[in-house]
């Protein structure tokens, strides 16, 4: 599902009616130049949250390339609109002027974002919310069983920073947490929606005013701290008074770091006064906070380490990953992948379980396990997987492509061929699913001679496609099938000799070749 592009937003109000939205919860994230913390934002609430609904604007980083490939993996959990018109951010002069029913308004985006949610409670999550998993899922399993009315649970994260002489994460004294009454779970109204802030209309947040009141605790790490620009670049500079209360958090930081004894010395410690919800998660519990940071940039080196075909520098850095957050879906997932084509397949296996035991609506993790199966000629667990991926994803021509393959290895050719011809109806030029549909055809005599031409020649050119990158068996496959349905054409015999010495030749000398799937 591609990126919505929003030209002219409109807000529906009877969007924000109780009575029209489902029962669950929406994660809000309102998103510009946040590609420091996102994917591991995301990756921390996916999993505590029914929907996930992303709007972006004006950025100028890989924001928007991040969002694109997590809204492919989670699809439809994960809804993306770019938000096209000018937005003006807060502690900017027009945000201040603007009617919130101006469209280049903060508050009117705010909306907008709010209006595509489709739950009954719905939580703001920012970009440097990096949330504490095991206390979100928590919340999500008791929210689901306990759904609340007219009801805002606030919470805190606590501020990080780093300090040179200092292993761990440190906290300041002066400024210990973020989230002081803005910050909740709430139940969505239309007088409980987004607003200009009463007490300083530079800001924007949400009127929760004739909700019921109760404390969550500490559930997330505010990285904001953490970012090269200590996250001054969301904000405008039009007021004095708000820059100076930015910068003088920064200039009188009193860093200590974030150890057991800090934690449980001040135990008690409670950022906002109001009532305690019955789940509520103290200053004393929080878990260590280890690779809040650092975790994004291993798996980007890993990734460049990947491309290069450094797959032992690769593997140790998802390895490095793991060792900071043993359950990290996109580390096992990718690890899962590379250990594959290094040949250990039931390593593989078990890696890609992981993921999904973490991520169970992955549909590119069931879709990688299903390939894998596949390859292995474990045919039944293959389609059981593929199917998985087809409840998630139920437009994917390539999943119903590799089905219909599965069944084809089989000898099921009348399943193969509704597969294929399904791939062809969701996406009518697709070649690899056309050639197959071909191939099952001529098995049961139903191709006319001038098809077998146009068939042979086909096969000949995916053969060549998957020789440019090393997939010499596919190769070879594609070009013998080429000689079935054209035992004259002289380029697949050719091609079929060279294939086959370039395959010998990398059985005797193994190479780090990454293999496309």
């Amino acid at each position: 599902m591609a990126i919505i592009q929003v030209e002219h937003p409109v807000i529906n109000e009877s969007s924000f009616e109780p009575q029209n939205r489902q029962d669950g919860i929406s994660g809000v994230m309102l998103i510009h130049n946040e590609a420091e913390f996102l994917a591991q934002v995301i990756d921390t609430w996916i999993d505590a949250v029914d929907e996930l609904v992303i709007v972006f604007n004006d950025c100028t980083d890989n924001s928007p390339e991040i969002i694109e490939e997590y809204e492919r993996k989670y699809y439809p959990k994960i809804r993306a609109f770019h938000y096209l018109q000018r937005v003006y951010s807060p502690n900017t002069k027009e945000q201040l002027e603007l009617d919130v029913n101006n469209i280049n308004s903060f508050t009117f985006y705010s909306n907008f974002n709010l209006s595509q949610t489709r739950y009954k409670i719905c939580v703001v999550i920012n970009g440097d919310h990096v949330g504490i998993p095991e206390y979100l899922k928590k919340i999500y399993n008791f929210l689901k069983t306990n759904p609340l009315q007219n009801t805002a649970l606030f919470f805190s994260g606590l501020n990080l920073w780093k300090h040179p002489d200092y292993s761990q994460y440190c906290i300041s004294l002066k400024d210990i947490a973020l989230g002081d009454g803005d910050l909740a779970y709430w139940t969505v109204s239309p007088n409980h929606i987004f607003v200009k802030n009463s007490n300083n209309p530079l800001l924007t947040i949400v009127r929760c005013q004739g909700l019921e009141y109760y404390y969550l605790g500490f559930i997330f790490w505010h990285t904001r701290f953490l970012k090269k620009d200590y996250g001054q670049g969301n904000y405008g500079v039009y007021s004095e008074n708000l820059n100076q209360f930015l910068e003088s958090k920064i200039r009188e930081a009193k860093l200590v770091p974030l150890s057991l004894q800090f934690k449980q010395k001040n135990k008690g410690f409670q950022y906002i006064s109001y009532r305690r919800f019955s789940l509520y998660f103290d200053f004393e519990s929080l878990p260590e906070v280890v690779g809040v940071d650092s975790v994004i940039e291993i798996l980007q080196q890993a990734l460049q380490h990947y491309q290069a075909n450094r797959f032992t520098q690769a593997e140790q850095a998802y390895h490095q990953v793991l060792n900071i957050q043993p359950e990290h879906p996109e580390a096992l997932y990718r690890l899962g992948i590379l250990t594959e084509q290094m040949g250990n397949y039931q390593k593989a296996e078990e890696l890609l379980s992981r993921a999904l035991q973490v991520q169970p609506n992955s549909v590119l993790t069931w879709f990688s396990l299903a390939n894998l199966r596949q390859s292995q000629g474990q045919f039944t667990a293959a389609i059981d997987a593929y199917r998985q991926a087809l409840k998630l994803r139920p437009d994917s021509a390539p999943i119903y492509n590799n089905l219909g393959y599965t069944f084809y290895q089989q000898g099921e050719w009348d399943k193969a061929i509704a597969c294929y011809e399904k791939a062809l109806e969701l996406k009518p030029k697709f070649i690899e699913a056309d050639v197959n549909l071909g191939n099952a055809l001529h098995i049961q005599g139903k191709l006319l001679p001038e098809q077998q031409i146009h068939y042979g020649m086909l096969n000949c050119q995916l053969g060549e496609s998957r020789s440019k990158i090393g997939d010499w068996q596919t190769a070879i496959a594609y070009y013998r099938q080429a000689i079935v349905l054209q035992p004259d054409l002289v380029e697949a015999h050719h091609y079929l000799s060279v294939a086959l010495q370039q395959s010998i030749l990398t059985e005797l000398q193994p190479s780090q070749t990454a293999i496309a799937k």
